[in-house]
Formats: structure tokens, sequence, C-alpha cells
């Protein structure tokens, strides 16, 4: 007679056989990683520039606090120019003809600029209420036509 086999239950079965492939993994990792020295000289080779850039903000941010901190007036100038968002000034948002601003023949000239405006929008909306029209007209033919039995 054969000695008796042992019994695992089912799920300690399948939470063994789910983490074959993370073991595996661990294993290979462990004999095919790199060291820090090298990773370190990867990083430098590949993305050396942003790691510098990246120090150079570091060393402008601490500046800018420690300045702010001793209160010195030129960074708290520059700090509260950060903290406005840039808005402390209005901005232009379209060029301005310096030789025509506040002058007769500027506001002539924007009269002129609106009135045409005006009159393409006029235009454009004669246009739609034609195209709306004619479909209508159109609508109403079709429906006429199955009416009569055409």
């Amino acid at each position: 007679m054969a000695p008796p086999r042992p019994k695992i239950p089912a799920h300690a079965f399948l939470y063994a056989i789910a983490s074959i492939p993370g073991i595996g993994y661990a294993l290979y990792w462990r004999k095919h990683h790199s060291t820090d020295e090298e990773f370190e000289d990867m990083l430098k080779k590949n993305y050396g520039t942003k790691i510098e850039s990246s120090r150079q903000k570091k060393e402008s941010m601490v500046q800018l606090i420690g300045g702010i901190k001793s209160r010195d007036p030129v960074q708290e100038s520059k700090f509260q120019e950060i903290l406005q968002g840039g808005k402390a000034e209005s901005k232009r948002h379209f060029a301005v003809d310096e030789t025509l601003y506040g002058t007769a023949e500027g506001v002539a000239q924007r009269k002129a600029a609106e009135e045409e405006e005006e009159r393409k929008r006029k235009r454009r909306k004669k246009k739609r209420r034609k195209k709306r029209l004619l479909q209508e007209k159109k609508e109403r033919e079709e429906k006429l036509g199955v009416f009569l039995g055409g």
C-alpha cells in the first residue's frame, strides 16, 4: 500500500502558481541588474542636461526663498511679481498704431471698420435666412407631392 498523499488546499495552490512569475523576475533581476555606479553613468549620459537645469532651478529657488526670509527688497519684489502671476500691469492683446490712437482719423477708421463688420454680419444673416426659406419651401413641396400622390 502506498503512503498517503499530502492534501494542499486549492487557494494555497493557486497563490503559489500566481507568484511564480514574480519570483522568476526577482531572480532574473538579481542576477542581471546594474550597479548604482552604472545606473548613475547611464542617467548622466542620457539625461545630463535635464539634471543640470533642474539643479540650477533648485538653486535659484533656494536663493529666492532665502532672500525673502532675509527681507531683501529685490527678492521681495520678485516674489510679489510671482504671486501676482504677471497681472500687475494691463497687457494689450492687439497692436495699437500710435499715430492713429486718439485722433479724428483713427476714430473715422474705427467707425468704418465697425460699419463694414456690421454689413458683413447682415449679409451673413440674410444669406442664412434665404437658405432656411428655400429649405422650408422644398420641404413643403415634398409634403404636398406626397399628399397629392405625386
